[in-house]
């Protein structure tokens, strides 16, 4: 019977003030090493090159005896990043220089170069594994419990061993498993909610007779230890030492024959009667996989926070940046790694929030940014007057070289037709009207090119109205602009039909003169189902340098759909390189995040209806959840390109 323990340490902690730093490395670190060498145990100890950074500028015997102890291989040091990076949510090269600047820390503080990580916030998904291999980690750690969720092929006694995955250029990596349940319960045991007997009864309930097995019983925050980063108004107050908490369990553990070993180890003793074939652990439900509960998901890190949009919009125009310039200086990346730090995402303080915004518009600065105005176009080609336009009350419908555009002025500017004859002569998107499914829960208009608002506790506002229309066009550029007036603010949608290339725009500028405590999703894209009958996927990158392709059509699943009235969503793609494919094998379409604006955040819903099936892409830019805050004004303006995909 074999254990390990796995401690994070992170001082860039949400909600811990930079002026208690000292004493959270006195009351939570410390200890850790000093009982390491007390009771010559083994832990695994993860931290960011960050975190050691600080550590060094404040106490350098701290990192003088970690040295030691990883030297004397008494604990496992186990990386991480230059910062807690969601990587699902950024490119790939941010994840690849995130993990390579925090090896060449790592090297010069610890004189050590891990090959094990902790996948950062344990939130996973198959593309990130390509920066982890680059890097040279060939061991990742994540949360078996939402796996096991997510997967109906994994057997509940496969959290017993380590196992093994690939990246997606079938390059195998070691898997180590953390446990949610577990280290929650190992919380509770130390925050005093229950006993010593209470806990090793669940651990033994836990194992159930199984033999020769490795369990991970810790994997979380080491700050909760002895200390309180005061995040919650639940958590349980601080009575007592409570390392002596975790000594007595030490000497339980011993006392019942238990083997604390590092948690590399686990490699070593894999246990073949426990071992799962486990290809992929994402799938079209699951894009992205976190630990704890469902509340607990990838917009929490998006489009939630104190303003996650700006933050992340910005961040997003200050890596367009360095690409475009070519920067290959380590000390910009660093700073950029520093700003998408998930930290600044959640339960930020304000004086440090204030402090990063700081920080944040004088790199924004540094590399001159500027957005690029809407109306700026230039014809790539022969001013193209063959563009057919048909208006009429209810309709204006646009006829190019090899694609069509049906709009509904009646709702919005709607787009009710989306045809590419080069595909099909069907139209691939647009509206599916009321009745064509016989599911009354789904006796509605399900329409694209809209945008749907919906404030908690009252009425949702959309722009599924009848407004002036005024066309203009421009070479080879159509377009289509209307406005409305809600509440407190107005939206102005503009659609661009590209008769050059082949696609579509739509532009939106969102004013709201107050705080919105709701979401926003907007763009929403609708297959025709009479198109799309069978084979659908999507595809795009989660963080990683290849997309990765989800099949849809086995669940029912939606994104979108809220955890409880304060969580709003309980999925999202990062869609890291600006593109996502939605369709078939024969024919689908590409949609493009013009990131010269606001950042947006992917959802897709999938249904299968009495054979028919709905199946829809959609962005926000605004959900809720427990670590949202007024903003008081919110302004938004996205813009996404659509055209059909001939490389396939």
């Amino acid at each position: 019977m074999r254990v390990y323990f796995i401690y994070h340490l992170n001082l860039c902690f949400s909600s811990i003030e930079e002026s208690e730093r000292k004493k959270v490395i006195n009351r939570c670190y410390w200890p850790l090493l000093k009982i390491i060498d007390k009771y010559n145990v083994k832990i695994g100890i993860e931290a960011t090159a960050y975190t050691l950074e600080v550590i060094s500028k404040l106490d350098k015997k701290f990192i003088e005896k970690l040295k030691y102890l990883i030297k004397k291989k008494k604990c496992e040091f186990i990386g991480s990043g230059y910062s807690q990076i969601i990587g699902p949510l950024v490119p790939y090269k941010l994840n690849f220089f995130n993990l390579k600047i925090a090896n060449n820390i790592y090297k010069k503080i610890l004189d050590f170069s891990p090959k094990t990580a902790l996948i950062n916030e344990q939130v996973f998904a198959q593309g990130i594994l390509d920066a982890y291999y680059e890097c040279n980690y060939r061991n990742i750690i994540i949360d078996w419990d939402n796996a096991f969720k997510a997967n109906n092929n994994i057997s509940a006694k496969s959290l017993f061993s380590s196992q093994q995955i690939f990246n997606l250029n079938k390059k195998k990596i070691n898997l180590i498993w953390s446990s949610s349940i577990l280290f929650q319960k190992y919380q509770r045991y130390i925050h005093s909610e229950i006993s010593l007997d209470e806990y090793m009864n669940f651990i033994y309930k836990k194992v159930n007779k199984n033999k020769n097995f490795t369990l991970c019983l810790y994997c979380s925050d080491l700050e909760v230890m002895n200390y309180r980063p005061k995040r919650f108004k639940t958590e349980p107050n601080l009575e007592k030492n409570e390392w002596k908490k975790f000594e007595l369990l030490i000497q339980k553990l011993r006392d019942d024959k238990f083997k604390i070993i590092i948690p590399s180890e686990t490699i070593k003793l894999k246990n073949p009667k426990f071992k799962v074939n486990l290809p992929y652990l994402n799938n079209a439900t699951y894009p992205s996989i976190t630990k704890k509960q469902s509340k607990y998901n990838i917009t929490r890190w998006s489009c939630t926070g104190r303003n996650d949009l700006y933050i992340n919009t910005t961040c997003w125009r200050i890596y367009n940046s360095l690409i475009k310039k070519q920067i290959k200086n380590y000390s910009h990346w660093k700073d950029l790694c520093y700003l998408w730090s998930s930290d600044f995402r959640t339960h930020i303080t304000t004086k440090r929030w204030n402090k990063y915004i700081i920080k944040l518009k004088k790199i924004e600065k540094k590399f001159s940014i500027k957005k690029k105005p809407l109306l700026s176009f230039q014809s790539k080609g022969k001013n193209n007057n063959n563009i057919l336009i048909i208006r009429d009350s209810d309709k204006i419908k646009i006829k190019g070289k090899n694609i069509e555009l049906v709009l509904d002025i009646k709702k919005g500017c709607s787009i009710e037709k989306f045809i590419d004859q080069r595909l099909s002569k069907n139209f691939i998107f647009g509206q599916v009207p009321h009745g064509y499914y016989d599911d009354i829960l789904y006796g509605a208009d399900f329409y694209s090119g809209h945008v749907v608002i919906e404030p908690f506790g009252t009425h949702k506002i959309t722009d599924l109205k009848k407004t002036n229309i005024k066309i203009d066009k421009k070479d080879n550029f159509i377009f289509i602009t209307s406005q409305l007036k809600i509440e407190k603010g107005n939206i102005l949608k503009i659609i661009i039909f590209d008769n050059l290339e082949n696609k579509v725009g739509i532009y939106y500028k969102i004013n709201i003169d107050q705080d919105l405590i709701g979401t926003i999703r907007l763009n929403y894209i609708t297959l025709n189902p009479n198109s799309f009958k069978k084979n659908l996927f999507y595809e795009t990158n989660c963080g990683g340098k290849n997309k990765e392709k989800f099949l849809v059509g086995k669940n029912n699943f939606d994104h979108g759909s809220p955890v409880s009235h304060l969580v709003s969503s309980n999925q999202g793609l990062g869609v890291t390189e600006n593109e996502i494919m939605i369709g078939d094998n024969k024919k689908n379409i590409k949609i493009e995040i013009d990131r010269n604006f606001d950042n947006q955040t992917g959802f897709i819903s999938y249904k299968k209806l009495n054979n028919k099936n709905l199946f829809r892409l959609f962005f926000s830019v605004k959900e809720h959840d427990d670590t949202s805050k007024d903003q008081r004004k919110i302004k938004n303006e996205t813009l996404i390109w659509i055209s059909s995909n001939l490389d396939k």
